[in-house]
Protein backbone atom coordinates (compact mmCIF):
# COMPACT_ATOMS: atom_id res chain seq x y z
CA UNK A 1 0.00 0.00 0.00
CA UNK A 2 2.83 2.53 1.17
CA UNK A 3 4.89 1.74 -1.93
CA UNK A 4 2.04 2.00 -4.30
CA UNK A 5 0.72 5.05 -2.98
CA UNK A 6 4.45 6.59 -2.93
CA UNK A 7 4.82 5.53 -6.65
CA UNK A 8 1.76 7.15 -7.33
CA UNK A 9 2.73 10.55 -5.57
CA UNK A 10 5.90 10.76 -7.29
CA UNK A 11 4.21 9.67 -10.97
CA UNK A 12 1.91 12.86 -10.46
CA UNK A 13 4.68 15.11 -9.38
CA UNK A 14 6.27 14.28 -12.71
CA UNK A 15 3.57 15.46 -14.59
CA UNK A 16 3.53 18.65 -13.23
CA UNK A 17 4.55 21.92 -15.46
CA UNK A 18 8.10 22.96 -14.47
CA UNK A 19 8.09 26.23 -16.20
CA UNK A 20 7.86 29.97 -14.64
CA UNK A 21 9.34 31.89 -11.74
CA UNK A 22 9.14 28.52 -9.21
CA UNK A 23 10.76 25.83 -11.50
CA UNK A 24 14.29 25.32 -10.73
CA UNK A 25 16.42 22.39 -10.34
CA UNK A 26 15.85 19.04 -12.36
CA UNK A 27 13.80 15.87 -12.35
CA UNK A 28 14.83 12.37 -11.89
CA UNK A 29 13.19 11.28 -14.79
CA UNK A 30 12.31 13.15 -18.50
CA UNK A 31 8.78 14.36 -19.26
CA UNK A 32 6.81 13.74 -21.94
CA UNK A 33 3.70 16.02 -21.89
CA UNK A 34 2.44 18.71 -24.34
CA UNK A 35 4.10 22.18 -23.46
CA UNK A 36 2.03 23.92 -20.27
CA UNK A 37 -0.48 25.96 -21.83
CA UNK A 38 1.23 28.78 -19.36
CA UNK A 39 4.28 29.61 -21.88
CA UNK A 40 3.36 31.78 -24.54
CA UNK A 41 2.60 29.75 -27.74
CA UNK A 42 4.46 32.19 -29.92
CA UNK A 43 7.73 30.69 -28.49
CA UNK A 44 7.59 27.98 -30.09
CA UNK A 45 8.00 26.79 -33.86
CA UNK A 46 4.51 27.51 -35.71
CA UNK A 47 4.45 23.88 -37.26
CA UNK A 48 4.60 22.42 -33.22
CA UNK A 49 2.38 24.92 -31.62
CA UNK A 50 -0.31 22.39 -32.23
CA UNK A 51 1.00 19.00 -31.25
CA UNK A 52 4.69 17.91 -31.03
CA UNK A 53 6.74 16.76 -33.84
CA UNK A 54 6.41 13.28 -35.15
CA UNK A 55 9.87 11.88 -35.30
CA UNK A 56 11.06 8.49 -37.95
CA UNK A 57 12.17 5.97 -36.11
CA UNK A 58 16.01 4.66 -37.48
CA UNK A 59 16.97 7.88 -38.43
CA UNK A 60 19.76 10.63 -36.94
CA UNK A 61 17.06 12.56 -35.21
CA UNK A 62 15.21 9.89 -33.46
CA UNK A 63 18.66 9.25 -31.65
CA UNK A 64 18.95 12.64 -30.77
CA UNK A 65 17.69 13.98 -26.90
CA UNK A 66 14.16 14.42 -26.92
CA UNK A 67 13.96 16.40 -23.80
CA UNK A 68 15.84 19.48 -23.04
CA UNK A 69 17.56 19.97 -19.33
CA UNK A 70 14.10 20.57 -17.67
CA UNK A 71 13.03 17.54 -18.64
CA UNK A 72 10.66 18.77 -21.10
CA UNK A 73 10.38 18.06 -25.44
CA UNK A 74 14.25 19.05 -26.86
CA UNK A 75 11.52 21.84 -28.73
CA UNK A 76 10.55 23.45 -26.29
CA UNK A 77 12.43 26.70 -25.13
CA UNK A 78 14.40 26.63 -21.48
CA UNK A 79 12.72 29.47 -19.55
CA UNK A 80 15.18 31.88 -17.88
CA UNK A 81 14.62 31.21 -14.57
CA UNK A 82 17.15 33.83 -12.46
CA UNK A 83 15.46 36.22 -14.42
CA UNK A 84 11.86 35.52 -13.56
CA UNK A 85 12.60 35.33 -9.53
CA UNK A 86 10.11 38.02 -7.57
CA UNK A 87 11.12 40.09 -5.98
CA UNK A 88 10.35 42.19 -2.59
CA UNK A 89 10.48 45.64 -4.41
CA UNK A 90 10.02 46.55 -8.23
CA UNK A 91 12.98 46.79 -10.77
CA UNK A 92 12.43 50.66 -10.99
CA UNK A 93 13.13 50.28 -6.95
CA UNK A 94 15.81 47.58 -7.29
CA UNK A 95 18.33 49.04 -9.96
CA UNK A 96 19.59 52.02 -9.23
CA UNK A 97 20.58 54.12 -12.40
CA UNK A 98 23.42 55.87 -13.24
CA UNK A 99 23.41 59.68 -12.13
CA UNK A 100 23.32 62.76 -15.40
CA UNK A 101 26.93 63.84 -15.71
CA UNK A 102 25.47 67.63 -15.67
CA UNK A 103 26.35 70.47 -13.27
CA UNK A 104 29.24 71.42 -10.61
CA UNK A 105 29.71 70.76 -7.51
CA UNK A 106 29.68 73.08 -4.50
CA UNK A 107 32.27 75.67 -4.29
CA UNK A 108 35.00 76.21 -1.43
CA UNK A 109 32.61 78.85 -0.71
CA UNK A 110 29.41 77.29 -0.43
CA UNK A 111 30.76 74.05 1.26
CA UNK A 112 32.12 76.51 4.48
CA UNK A 113 28.65 78.27 4.59
CA UNK A 114 27.14 75.49 4.42
CA UNK A 115 29.00 73.48 7.49
CA UNK A 116 30.16 76.75 8.80
CA UNK A 117 33.76 76.04 8.74
CA UNK A 118 37.01 77.29 7.35
CA UNK A 119 40.53 75.77 6.51
CA UNK A 120 42.15 77.47 8.98
CA UNK A 121 43.40 76.07 12.17
CA UNK A 122 40.95 77.57 14.14
CA UNK A 123 37.83 75.23 14.81
CA UNK A 124 35.87 77.65 15.81
CA UNK A 125 36.50 80.33 13.27
CA UNK A 126 33.49 80.95 10.72
CA UNK A 127 33.22 82.17 7.10
CA UNK A 128 32.02 85.64 6.68
CA UNK A 129 28.44 84.18 4.94
CA UNK A 130 27.99 81.69 7.89
CA UNK A 131 27.94 84.93 10.18
CA UNK A 132 26.03 86.24 8.27
CA UNK A 133 23.56 83.64 7.97
CA UNK A 134 23.40 83.35 12.04
CA UNK A 135 22.41 87.51 12.20
CA UNK A 136 20.03 86.75 10.01
CA UNK A 137 18.84 83.63 11.76
CA UNK A 138 18.99 81.81 8.57
CA UNK A 139 17.81 78.08 8.54
CA UNK A 140 19.47 75.39 6.70
CA UNK A 141 16.73 75.30 4.21
CA UNK A 142 17.15 79.01 3.83
CA UNK A 143 20.79 79.14 3.27
CA UNK A 144 20.38 76.27 0.59
CA UNK A 145 17.73 77.97 -1.32
CA UNK A 146 19.63 80.95 -1.15
CA UNK A 147 22.57 79.33 -2.67
CA UNK A 148 20.75 78.25 -5.56
CA UNK A 149 19.04 81.10 -5.96
CA UNK A 150 22.63 82.57 -6.67
CA UNK A 151 23.86 80.42 -8.72
CA UNK A 152 20.58 80.49 -10.86
CA UNK A 153 21.44 84.39 -11.28
CA UNK A 154 24.73 83.37 -12.08
CA UNK A 155 23.49 81.47 -15.17
CA UNK A 156 21.66 83.79 -16.19
CA UNK A 157 24.68 86.74 -16.28
CA UNK A 158 27.17 84.20 -18.11
CA UNK A 159 24.72 83.35 -20.46
CA UNK A 160 24.54 86.91 -20.88
CA UNK A 161 28.29 87.35 -21.40
CA UNK A 162 30.14 85.77 -24.66
CA UNK A 163 33.31 85.57 -22.90
CA UNK A 164 31.41 83.37 -20.16
CA UNK A 165 29.20 81.77 -22.97
CA UNK A 166 31.95 80.14 -24.96
CA UNK A 167 32.84 78.01 -21.96
CA UNK A 168 30.68 74.93 -21.22
CA UNK A 169 31.67 74.93 -18.14
CA UNK A 170 30.74 77.98 -16.87
CA UNK A 171 26.87 77.48 -17.56
CA UNK A 172 26.88 74.19 -15.41
CA UNK A 173 24.28 74.60 -12.72
CA UNK A 174 25.11 73.66 -9.37
CA UNK A 175 24.41 69.83 -8.65
CA UNK A 176 24.28 68.42 -4.84
CA UNK A 177 24.59 64.50 -6.37
CA UNK A 178 27.86 65.62 -7.85
CA UNK A 179 30.93 64.12 -6.25
CA UNK A 180 32.88 67.01 -4.13
CA UNK A 181 36.36 66.14 -6.25
CA UNK A 182 37.83 64.65 -9.34
CA UNK A 183 38.46 60.96 -10.22
CA UNK A 184 41.11 59.09 -8.43
CA UNK A 185 40.71 60.99 -5.22
CA UNK A 186 38.64 59.63 -1.77
CA UNK A 187 36.07 62.83 -3.06
CA UNK A 188 35.01 60.56 -6.09
CA UNK A 189 32.58 58.77 -3.89
CA UNK A 190 31.78 61.64 -1.76
CA UNK A 191 29.02 64.39 -1.68
CA UNK A 192 27.36 66.71 0.53
CA UNK A 193 25.94 63.39 2.58
CA UNK A 194 28.59 61.90 3.76
CA UNK A 195 30.30 65.08 4.36
CA UNK A 196 27.75 65.06 7.18
CA UNK A 197 29.52 62.45 8.82
CA UNK A 198 33.31 63.77 8.02
CA UNK A 199 32.48 67.02 9.38
CA UNK A 200 32.48 66.49 13.46
CA UNK A 201 34.52 63.30 12.97
CA UNK A 202 37.31 63.98 15.11
CA UNK A 203 37.49 67.46 14.12
CA UNK A 204 34.85 70.84 14.14
CA UNK A 205 32.81 68.49 16.60
CA UNK A 206 30.93 71.76 17.49
CA UNK A 207 29.55 71.89 14.34
CA UNK A 208 27.52 68.46 14.64
CA UNK A 209 24.40 69.94 15.29
CA UNK A 210 25.04 71.36 11.96
CA UNK A 211 25.46 68.26 10.32
CA UNK A 212 22.28 67.10 11.65
CA UNK A 213 20.57 70.00 10.03
CA UNK A 214 21.82 69.36 6.88
CA UNK A 215 21.43 65.95 6.48
CA UNK A 216 17.46 66.51 7.78
CA UNK A 217 16.95 68.74 4.95
CA UNK A 218 18.56 65.99 3.16
CA UNK A 219 15.48 63.26 4.05
CA UNK A 220 13.38 65.80 3.28
CA UNK A 221 13.77 66.64 -0.08
CA UNK A 222 16.45 64.81 -1.55
CA UNK A 223 16.29 60.95 0.63
CA UNK A 224 18.06 58.78 -2.12
CA UNK A 225 21.11 61.54 -2.30
CA UNK A 226 20.83 61.34 1.55
CA UNK A 227 21.06 57.42 2.40
CA UNK A 228 23.44 57.41 -0.57
CA UNK A 229 21.00 55.04 -2.94
CA UNK A 230 22.93 56.53 -6.19
CA UNK A 231 25.66 55.66 -8.44
CA UNK A 232 27.92 58.26 -10.18
CA UNK A 233 27.88 58.39 -14.24
CA UNK A 234 31.76 56.87 -13.53
CA UNK A 235 29.61 53.82 -12.30
CA UNK A 236 30.85 54.27 -8.91
CA UNK A 237 28.34 54.22 -5.52
CA UNK A 238 28.71 56.41 -2.59
CA UNK A 239 29.31 54.88 0.74
CA UNK A 240 25.82 54.16 2.56
CA UNK A 241 25.53 57.43 4.53
CA UNK A 242 24.21 55.96 7.81
CA UNK A 243 26.50 53.22 7.45
CA UNK A 244 28.96 55.29 7.64
CA UNK A 245 28.12 56.93 10.65
CA UNK A 246 28.13 53.90 12.85
CA UNK A 247 31.62 53.74 11.53
CA UNK A 248 32.83 56.67 12.13
CA UNK A 249 31.03 56.61 15.52
CA UNK A 250 28.12 59.57 14.91
CA UNK A 251 25.06 58.40 17.32
CA UNK A 252 23.87 61.96 16.09
CA UNK A 253 23.61 61.06 12.72
CA UNK A 254 22.22 57.51 13.16
CA UNK A 255 19.56 58.99 15.39
CA UNK A 256 17.90 61.35 13.05
CA UNK A 257 17.92 58.63 10.00
CA UNK A 258 16.83 55.79 11.72
CA UNK A 259 13.87 57.31 13.50
CA UNK A 260 12.94 59.46 10.30
CA UNK A 261 9.75 57.92 7.81
CA UNK A 262 12.14 57.01 4.98
CA UNK A 263 13.62 54.65 6.83
CA UNK A 264 10.77 52.32 6.82
CA UNK A 265 11.98 52.11 2.84
CA UNK A 266 15.35 52.48 2.98
CA UNK A 267 16.33 50.92 6.33
CA UNK A 268 14.71 47.16 6.05
CA UNK A 269 14.79 45.20 8.45
CA UNK A 270 16.02 41.85 5.88
CA UNK A 271 15.96 41.26 2.06
CA UNK A 272 17.60 39.24 0.28
CA UNK A 273 20.78 39.66 -0.97
CA UNK A 274 20.89 42.05 -3.74
CA UNK A 275 17.67 43.11 -3.10
CA UNK A 276 17.59 46.10 -0.53
CA UNK A 277 17.17 49.50 -1.58
CA UNK A 278 20.44 50.83 -0.89
CA UNK A 279 23.56 48.26 -1.42
CA UNK A 280 23.70 46.22 1.37
CA UNK A 281 22.20 47.63 3.89
CA UNK A 282 19.85 46.08 6.14
CA UNK A 283 18.91 46.88 10.00
CA UNK A 284 19.64 43.30 11.61
CA UNK A 285 23.18 43.52 9.53
CA UNK A 286 24.09 46.89 10.42
CA UNK A 287 23.57 45.85 14.22
CA UNK A 288 25.87 42.97 14.10
CA UNK A 289 28.25 44.78 12.16
CA UNK A 290 28.19 47.15 14.28
CA UNK A 291 29.01 45.81 17.53
CA UNK A 292 31.23 43.47 16.20
CA UNK A 293 33.43 46.09 14.74
CA UNK A 294 33.33 48.00 17.97
CA UNK A 295 34.69 44.91 20.07
CA UNK A 296 37.17 43.93 17.28
CA UNK A 297 38.60 45.86 14.68
CA UNK A 298 37.80 49.26 16.33
CA UNK A 299 40.44 48.49 19.41
CA UNK A 300 42.73 46.22 17.69
CA UNK A 301 43.63 48.28 14.78
CA UNK A 302 41.58 51.60 14.88
CA UNK A 303 42.57 52.07 18.54
CA UNK A 304 39.82 54.52 19.15
CA UNK A 305 39.51 55.72 22.58
CA UNK A 306 36.96 54.91 24.97
CA UNK A 307 34.75 58.34 24.03
CA UNK A 308 34.43 56.85 20.47
CA UNK A 309 33.40 53.47 21.49
CA UNK A 310 31.06 54.65 23.71
CA UNK A 311 29.49 56.80 20.83
CA UNK A 312 29.66 53.42 18.14
CA UNK A 313 27.80 51.89 21.24
CA UNK A 314 25.35 54.30 20.93
CA UNK A 315 24.82 53.73 17.24
CA UNK A 316 23.86 50.22 17.79
CA UNK A 317 21.35 51.07 20.82
CA UNK A 318 19.37 53.56 18.61
CA UNK A 319 19.34 51.28 15.84
CA UNK A 320 18.13 48.25 18.24
CA UNK A 321 15.21 51.00 19.67
CA UNK A 322 14.14 51.29 16.00
CA UNK A 323 13.96 47.61 15.69
CA UNK A 324 12.51 47.23 19.24
CA UNK A 325 9.72 49.43 17.76
CA UNK A 326 8.95 47.64 15.04
CA UNK A 327 8.34 44.59 17.04
CA UNK A 328 7.61 45.37 20.44
CA UNK A 329 3.94 44.64 20.19
CA UNK A 330 4.74 41.13 18.12
CA UNK A 331 7.23 39.89 21.10
CA UNK A 332 4.55 41.10 23.77
CA UNK A 333 2.12 38.58 21.68
CA UNK A 334 4.38 35.88 21.61
CA UNK A 335 4.72 36.45 25.26
CA UNK A 336 1.62 36.06 26.30
CA UNK A 337 0.62 33.28 23.88
CA UNK A 338 3.07 30.87 25.28
CA UNK A 339 1.86 32.16 28.76
CA UNK A 340 -1.58 30.93 27.75
CA UNK A 341 -0.67 27.97 26.17
CA UNK A 342 2.28 26.63 28.78
CA UNK A 343 0.94 28.07 31.51
CA UNK A 344 4.36 28.90 33.40
CA UNK A 345 5.51 31.13 35.39
CA UNK A 346 6.43 35.05 33.96
CA UNK A 347 10.04 34.56 34.32
CA UNK A 348 10.35 30.74 32.52
CA UNK A 349 8.38 32.83 29.66
CA UNK A 350 10.37 35.80 29.42
CA UNK A 351 13.50 33.83 29.50
CA UNK A 352 11.85 31.54 26.41
CA UNK A 353 11.09 34.54 24.17
CA UNK A 354 14.68 36.29 24.80
CA UNK A 355 15.35 37.77 21.62
CA UNK A 356 13.06 35.47 19.81
CA UNK A 357 11.88 38.20 17.53
CA UNK A 358 13.46 41.75 19.05
CA UNK A 359 16.39 42.33 20.87
CA UNK A 360 15.38 42.14 24.42
CA UNK A 361 18.60 42.13 26.40
CA UNK A 362 20.95 44.83 27.14
CA UNK A 363 23.80 45.59 24.44
CA UNK A 364 26.71 44.52 26.47
CA UNK A 365 24.78 40.49 26.62
CA UNK A 366 24.34 40.63 23.17
CA UNK A 367 28.09 39.45 22.01
CA UNK A 368 27.37 36.69 24.31
CA UNK A 369 23.79 35.75 23.08
CA UNK A 370 25.42 35.60 19.27
CA UNK A 371 23.24 38.42 18.65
Amino acid sequence: MGATFGQDLRDRLRQLPICGIFGCGSLPAPLAHLAPSTWPLSSAPASTTSSPPLLRTNTPEANRPQTNSLGQPAWFPVPDIASKRVSPLPFRQRVIPKALDHGRPMWTSEYERIFQVTRLPDEEAMPLSAQTDLENRFTIAQVINAIEEQDAYRLVRYKNNPRHAANPAALEPLNWRVQLDRPGTHGEIVTIAQQCVYVGNKNFLSRRPRTVDVMTYLMEYDPDLAWGRMRFNSGKVPDVTIILACTKARPDIVKVMANHPSANFYLPDWAPVGQTPCPGLMLMDLISQTIAYNRGLAVTREKDSIERLRDRDQCARELIAVHQSRHRLEQEMLKRVLKHRLSRGEHEIKCMCRNMITYTVPLSQLQLTGL
